[in-house]
């Protein structure tokens, strides 16, 4: 709690939680998402991603309840451990703490190649490393300096890789004509794209990890949970249903909605929909850097991890010990090369995705 340490800072408010879980939330997977979707189901595509909102939603109404009687951080590893005590609750958090490591060091390396196809000099040898050391580095100090400037970034990193998505689903929607009646799938077809359909809903939980840092987390948490799973979901049918219903004029490709943007738009919508990749997977790192550290605290805080692991920095009223170890296990991980293994094990389901969409959440 906050009189344990008194110089953490709770500077996270409503926005900023429910940023945190939206990043979590969206990721790269939207990006590749549709296509799947569309190829698998058809038309009943925009109806799946609404039945598996509201699947998902009644675990998040478990989680915003959980979250009702917790102030600290530490999120799924501090539920478990107040329900079935200190070996479950360090299981659970040392896990999910790995598989964010395990994605922070892929979607790096990611970002860095997406952003090499707009700028080929980052492709070279020494130039990816010295990339991924800049990426994980900055948002790393970014997170230390303090909980408000990372929320600041996140925001600015959330509206820039949101308001493409929200134009191109506005206009999609104008300019799409539906048929009246969907066509009902097989039920293996739905069988077959289940995992990945409930994959594009899952990291919500991220956003109650670091509860020690929310004003009022109690109220604060339950009420963004909720509703980032609401806007989501209606973000997620509302650019599945302009695909599909635009997919007469698609190809076959890896990057549907950069082939959408360009349906639409042309060339200049096609790199709009580019850079929102790269915004979008860039606030995934950054929500990961807010959330994951404060497992490592909170375990720590419990004892269940060295003292040291909770330290909080006089000057900038944040978990710096926590937040360098997670940069640097991070950045160890991408230069290692071995980040492929640990996202595939991070994950309950395996990454169906290839080019575009292989990218760990």
């Amino acid at each position: 709690m906050a009189d344990r340490h008194p110089h953490l800072r709770r500077d996270i408010g409503l926005v900023g939680t429910a940023f945190v879980a939206l990043n979590g939330i969206i990721g790269a997977g939207i990006f590749a998402l549709p296509g799947l979707l569309d190829a698998a189901v058809g038309d009943f595509a925009p109806w799946l991603i609404l039945i598996f909102g509201a699947l998902v939603g009644t675990i998040v109404v478990c989680f915003a309840d959980l979250a009702r009687y917790f102030d600290r951080s530490g999120g799924a590893q501090l539920y478990a451990e107040a329900a079935f005590g200190p070996l479950v609750g360090f299981q659970t958090g040392w896990l999910l703490y790995l598989s964010r490591a395990a994605a922070l060091g892929a979607n790096s390396t990611v970002l860095v190649a997406y952003a090499a196809a707009l700028w080929p000099a980052l492709a070279g040898p020494l130039a990816t490393p010295l990339a991924i050391l800049v990426v994980i580095g900055g948002f790393t100090a970014i997170n230390i300096i303090g909980v408000r400037r990372a929320i600041e970034a996140l925001s600015g990193l959330t509206l820039l890789k949101l308001a493409p998505l929200l134009l191109l689903a506005g206009w999609g929607l104008i300019e799409t004509v539906p048929p009246p009646v969907a066509t009902l799938p097989e039920f293996s077809a739905i069988e077959g794209i289940a995992l990945v359909a409930l994959y594009a809903f899952v990291g919500f939980e991220g956003a109650n990890v670091p509860a020690g840092e929310m004003r009022e987390p109690r109220r604060t948490l339950p009420r963004a949970m909720m509703a980032t799973i609401i806007g989501a979901t209606l973000l997620y049918f509302a650019i599945q249903w302009v695909y599909t219903h635009s997919a007469a004029g698609l190809t076959e490709t890896e990057t549907p909605l950069v082939a959408l943007g360009e349906y639409l738009a042309g060339p200049v919508g096609a790199v709009v929909i580019g850079l929102a990749a790269i915004f979008s997977i860039a606030g995934n790192i950054m929500g990961s850097v807010v959330s994951a550290p404060r497992m490592t605290f909170g375990l720590a805080e419990d004892g269940l991890l060295p003292g040291w692991f909770a330290h909080v920095s006089a000057r900038f009223g944040t978990p710096d010990r926590s937040i360098l170890f997670y940069g640097a296990l991070g950045l160890t991980i991408a230069l290692s090369g071995t980040f492929v293994l640990l996202a595939i094990v991070s994950s309950l389901s395996p990454r169906p995705f290839t080019g575009w969409a292989a990218i760990p959440r």
